[in-house]
């Protein structure tokens, strides 16, 4: 039998499915949809060329944008989540910095790849700014991302408004908090529906799992207070 490895899962919204890209060794890397409920799994996408990288879910669970790897080329890719569906290529030819996955936006506008944003459709594309983070998340209003950076032997986590590209920096963790996988690319950034803490994984000699909690970025009478 074949040693294979599931890598980034991503759970869909309303909890009932996961996607995730199986590697067997040897082999291809493709995505595949499962049940939460259990059942067998069903291959995602009908692009039996390409390989397949993890990425996230839209808003409404009804698309998932990956990347696709294919002639040597790496394009951003959405695909309906029926399973066995053909993918679209949004764009083609991506480059990237980081090792993050594709975000897709809660407000559905953008999807964030690297520090590049790209509407759905693929029409239009804009410059997120040279923050360096190794992985964001999507605040639950959609117009802001947190992300995280290496910063003098640590880690600084900041956030990052869409439209004006201003950065404030939340507060810094130790370098043992820093985002990574060990097979790549798969570094993701989860927030809480709360916007109270942000989950992601720490890749070192093992997988661990690290949640950071209470840096909210403080709004109305409490931000006018500096509570």
């Amino acid at each position: 039998s074949k040693l294979q490895w599931l890598i980034g899962p991503a759970l869909s919204p309303d909890g009932d499915r996961a996607v995730y890209s199986k590697l067997d060794v040897g082999g291809g890397t493709k995505l595949w949809i499962s049940a939460v409920a259990g059942g067998p799994p069903v291959q995602l996408t009908n692009d039996q060329p390409a390989t397949e990288y993890p990425g996230s879910w839209s808003l409404d669970g009804s698309w998932f944008a990956y990347i696709s790897v294919q002639d040597g080329k790496l394009n951003l890719t959405k695909v309906k989540t029926t399973g066995q569906a053909t993918p679209v290529v949004v764009k083609a030819d991506v480059s990237y910095d980081n090792n993050a996955v594709p975000v897709w936006s809660p407000a559905g506008d953008w999807i964030l790849l690297g520090e590049r944003l790209y509407s759905p459709d693929g029409k239009t594309d804009r410059s997120l700014g040279d923050h360096h983070s190794e992985g964001y998340a999507f605040a639950t209003e959609g117009t802001r991302v947190y992300g995280m950076r290496p910063d003098d032997g640590g880690e600084t986590l900041f956030t990052v408004d869409i439209a004006s590209g201003a950065e404030k920096v939340i507060g810094k963790v130790g370098a043992e908090n820093r985002p990574k996988s060990n097979l790549n690319p798969a570094t993701r950034l989860s927030l809480a529906p709360d916007g109270k803490s942000v989950v992601y994984g720490v890749a070192k000699f093992k997988d661990n799992l690290w949640m950071l909690e209470g840096f909210a970025v403080k709004s109305g009478l409490l931000k006018r207070l500096g509570l």
